[in-house]
């Protein structure tokens, strides 16, 4: 199965209303592939212990840091996630020339990996960064036959962001100067910070200025064979809307792009006429066995004032017929949230999500349009009672009262995860529930 899909977005503090670093991923994956969100708390480690990864083990840390990730439902790692330092982190798919002769590292796990291991964004990237040069990743040929690639990140805490490409052993790095996004095409070309050394080697450079002049990773690396003019379309897209949106971002803004569907193209005042309808940000696919689907995004709201807790609002499947909860790290998830797996179940919230998307393609405009209705007003009441609780339970955490923050926000999460999943499971015609799945060979239950 191809992949065609991922978008990453990061927008610069300037670029915002707020005033604060605001981050965004749609993750795209199989149409089937559970993506549940899990939560992992802070873990002292045994001295010289190993960390199983999905392919190889490597030495374990000191330390694994409290956090929270999307995870496709056979894999050790993450597409996106957050820990408990307001790092973020997304992953996008791209195609180098090198080929492992061995499974290894996939993106997730240095996504994870990232996640556990970075209480800045600057040392997320030097921990991802070490373990690739030792143990490598990339497009290798996966046992149960999942895909697997090189890797492109967008890695940020509230203060400063980076974006790390990967090819095999080697990669490079550069600081976030303006909002960007990335998609599965290679970025970075002579415009990075760091670079691993042996790429200058390998390029035949002993002088890393003059390398820095002439190196374009980009080109020195990238599979022209799996050249993918969507990603090209949607990266340029994503930045379109950022630039034209400059100094008004929100996270209603980023929701609305997350959302796009393309449709007439996007009028804009910058590259207008290099954008093509056909290549919208939210994913779709025909059928359930090809293609890639919207799994699951994600929206951080970071805080560099201490004036209030970060806000991650989450959402699965596909956002256009979604709605984002405002998640806290500092409370507990919904067990729905964080359960799912091969099989079909009404127990998990990502299927739910899925059939409800399934009936709403063949209840027609009428059905989405009601609930877009229901979805909208719920959306508003959250942004208006999600920064109030962001802001008291930081003063109860300031003031040595965590586990009372710990239950409120539980409480909050959990009060408003059951009004979205009533709306959700009222759209799900059941008859259309079970034939599904007996025609995709899902059991439920």
């Amino acid at each position: 199965m191809t992949l065609d899909g991922c978008d990453t977005l990061i927008v610069t503090a300037d670029d915002t209303v707020s005033g604060n670093t605001l981050f965004a991923k749609n993750s795209d994956r199989p149409p089937t592939e559970t993506q549940p969100l899990v939560q992992q708390n802070r873990k002292t480690n045994i001295a010289n212990s190993i960390n199983k990864l999905e392919f190889i083990s490597i030495p374990e840390v000191e330390v694994s840091y409290k956090h929270v990730g999307s995870r496709p439902y056979w894999c050790w790692g993450y597409e996106h996630g957050f820990n408990e330092y307001q790092v973020v982190i997304g992953n996008e798919a791209l195609q180098s020339k090198l080929r492992p002769i061995k499974p290894t590292l996939t993106g997730m796990d240095l996504v994870r990996l990232g996640l556990e291991r970075g209480s800045s964004a600057l040392e997320a990237l030097d921990a991802m960064t070490a373990v690739i040069e030792r143990f490598g990743q990339g497009k290798f040929e996966h046992p149960d036959g999942h895909s697997t690639y090189d890797n492109g990140f967008i890695i940020a805490d509230p203060n400063e962001a980076y974006i790390l490409e990967t090819a095999g052993h080697e990669w490079a790095a550069r600081k976030v100067q303006k909002s960007i996004g990335i998609s599965n095409t290679y970025s970075i070309n002579n415009n990075w910070d760091f670079i691993s050394e042996n790429v200058l080697r390998m390029a035949g450079y002993s002088d890393i200025q003059k390398a820095k002049k002439k190196l374009n990773f980009r080109e020195f690396f990238k599979d022209d064979t799996k050249f993918s003019y969507s990603a090209d379309q949607r990266e340029l897209r994503s930045c379109s809307f950022l630039d034209y949106h400059s100094g008004r971002i929100t996270v209603k803004s980023l929701i609305s792009i997350l959302s796009d569907h393309s449709g007439e193209g996007f009028q804009c005042a910058t590259n207008l006429n290099s954008i093509e309808p056909g290549h919208g940000i939210c994913m779709h696919s025909d059928a359930a066995s090809k293609g890639s689907n919207t799994a699951a995004s994600l929206i951080a709201d970071l805080c560099c004032d201490n004036t209030r807790l970060p806000i991650y609002w989450t959402s699965m499947y596909s956002p256009c017929t979604g709605i984002f909860l405002p998640t806290f790290i500092e409370g507990k998830l919904n067990e729905s949230i964080s359960f799912g797996g091969i099989n079909a179940s009404i127990d998990s919230a990502w299927w739910v999500f899925y059939y409800l998307n399934e009936s709403l393609k063949n209840d027609g405009g009428d059905a989405i349009t009601q609930l877009r209705g229901e979805f909208d007003v719920l959306q508003n009441q959250f942004f208006s009672t999600a920064y109030e609780i962001a802001i008291h339970s930081y003063n109860l955490i300031h003031d040595q009262k965590a586990e009372s923050a710990e239950k409120i926000l539980s409480k909050y999460m959990e009060e408003n995860f059951v009004k979205v999943i009533n709306i959700a499971k009222s759209f799900i015609k059941t008859n259309k529930f079970t034939q599904n799945a007996l025609n995709s060979k899902l059991s439920l239950g």
